[in-house]
């Protein structure tokens, strides 16, 4: 069985990625976007959110980005990836919204709070 493993570390200005955990470390130019706050892989797209409300994506392990639609005015903080294949991502003053296509289409829904959300991670007993 052969698997592919790659990485990023996302950080405020830039990226940097691995094809092979013991390969070195690269930055990767992230294109438009300000600053990338949270990345996750839903089958072959990666899906990196950010400030202002914007998101990219990637179908070619992150050598290139492209800027998608703004669903939200507020800063993305952090993205994951729920154990149905859903993609969940969370911000400022409380912003949660979902994909069940990869980040095609997007569904906020309010959670009641106004906080700034910074982390969401996958749990398989909620």
């Amino acid at each position: 069985m052969t698997y592919k493993v790659f990485g990023f570390v996302v950080c405020s200005l830039f990226l940097v990625s691995t094809a092979q955990a013991t390969e070195v470390w690269t930055v990767q130019d992230h294109g438009p976007m300000q600053s990338v706050r949270g990345i996750v892989k839903a089958d072959d797209t990666l899906i990196a959110v950010g400030n202002s409300g914007n998101m990219m994506t990637s179908v070619d392990d992150g050598e290139t980005w492209i800027l998608s639609s703004k669903i939200s005015s507020s800063w993305w903080l952090d993205a994951a990836l729920e154990s149905d294949g859903d993609v969940v991502i969370v911000g400022e003053s409380g912003t949660y919204s979902t994909s069940e296509d990869d980040g095609a289409t997007w569904t906020s829904t309010s959670l009641g709070v106004s906080a700034h959300l910074y982390g969401v991670s996958r749990s398989a007993s909620y």
